[in-house]
């Protein structure tokens, strides 16, 4: 058994209740278990906790921000300004970013249909500072068509994929100093 010669660590995520039960067997296979989220963490904990497993083989170890990709810059960033320059975005006060991969499970196409339930319900005025930024594939093998989808669901509203052009000139903290709206890959997380 590999056990005998390395531990066996599982970086996992389980964020449906109740408990997953069936998955003891598998959890208490492992040395240590890291859960990604703190939903994760206490189901771990409930699961594991009739079976001796001390503190230290379950924790919490939130998948989080690499701050080589992600800092803080000035407003006045020459990148940043290239940046908004080059996809109007100055002419918004409110962005919605998709930042995922176009692939089915991370829910695009709801994301799509989301922006298009919230810009239905506000002025014309407001709509028209108002902008869906995807940063990802407009198409991708493994997805959709976005931009298909969001020139049938959203023909009037804004959306603008920055993927089209590579992104070599900045990191993606420049995007994180607009004001912005980061959606999450599933649309219950927002």
């Amino acid at each position: 058994e590999i056990r005998q010669k390395m531990p066996i660590f599982y970086y996992n995520i389980w964020d449906d209740l109740p408990d997953p039960l069936f998955n003891t067997n598998f959890y208490r296979s492992c040395d240590l278990l890291m859960a990604i989220s703190k939903q994760t963490y206490g189901i771990n904990k409930r699961i594991l906790m009739e079976y001796g497993y001390k503190d230290w083989q379950v924790t919490y170890v939130p998948h989080g921000i690499s701050t080589d990709r992600f800092s803080k810059i000035e407003k006045s960033n020459s990148k940043l300004m290239l940046f908004k320059s080059k996809f109007n975005l100055s002419d918004y006060k409110f962005i919605l970013l998709y930042n995922n991969r176009n692939i089915r499970r991370k829910v695009p196409g709801d994301v799509i249909m989301a922006y298009k339930t919230f810009m239905d319900g506000l002025t014309e005025e407001q709509r028209k500072e108002c902008v869906l930024l995807f940063h990802t594939k407009a198409v991708d093998e493994h997805g959709t068509d976005l931009a298909a989808v969001s020139n049938t669901m959203c023909p009037d509203y804004p959306v603008i994929f920055t993927n089209l052009i590579k992104l070599i000139f900045m990191k993606m903290t420049a995007i994180c100093l607009i004001p912005l709206i980061i959606l999450q890959h599933q649309l219950i997380d927002f």
